[in-house]
């Protein structure tokens, strides 16, 4: 079976999902950037990602089969531990806490909710929603993007704002 034949027999075995973390690889092997699918198309062609140790990261599209074809070829491999992960009750949060985490969360799904999706991923149409919410919440819209980038990066759930509380990230 030639190379070409085998990664897209791989491929076909593989499908991407929301929230799974990507290890990309540099020329020489080692570890690169480290990426998690925020978004996937219906048609499952194009996938939103972005780098989730990065302090200004944002969303980027990709294309599924480009990313499917550099994990056949071990450019690329899925991480199943998430190291941005941490488990959080709400009882471990104090009130101040859960306050702070529930506003940006509200706040979050204004913006970036399954309504907006995958509007909120395109620079322009997110500049558009970032400053609809700064009016409607009286937060800058700085602090919005802080919020975003935190809930897109630590896996698009609400405690993934608690950070934000405990160590103003």
């Amino acid at each position: 079976m030639g190379l070409m034949r085998y990664v897209m027999a791989v491929m076909f075995e593989m499908q991407l999902t929301v929230n799974m973390l990507i290890q990309f690889t540099s020329e020489d092997g080692s570890p690169d950037q480290m990426e998690r699918v925020l978004w996937i198309d219906e048609h499952h062609k194009q996938v939103v990602t972005i780098e989730i140790l990065g302090r200004i990261s944002l969303p980027k599209f990709r294309e599924a089969d480009d990313i499917l074809a550099l994990l056949s070829l071990g450019q690329a491999c899925i991480l199943s531990d998430d190291p941005l992960k941490k488990v959080i009750t709400d009882g471990s949060l104090t009130e101040k806490e859960r306050a702070i985490r529930d506003r940006a969360w509200e706040i979050v799904q204004v913006v970036a909710g399954l309504e907006n999706q995958p509007t909120v991923f395109y620079p322009k149409h997110r500049a558009e929603l970032l400053k609809k919410a700064s009016e409607q919440f009286g937060v800058s819209e700085k602090t919005i993007l802080k919020y975003l980038r935190r809930f897109w990066q630590r896996g698009q759930h609400k405690n993934a704002l608690y950070l934000i509380i405990r160590r103003g990230l």
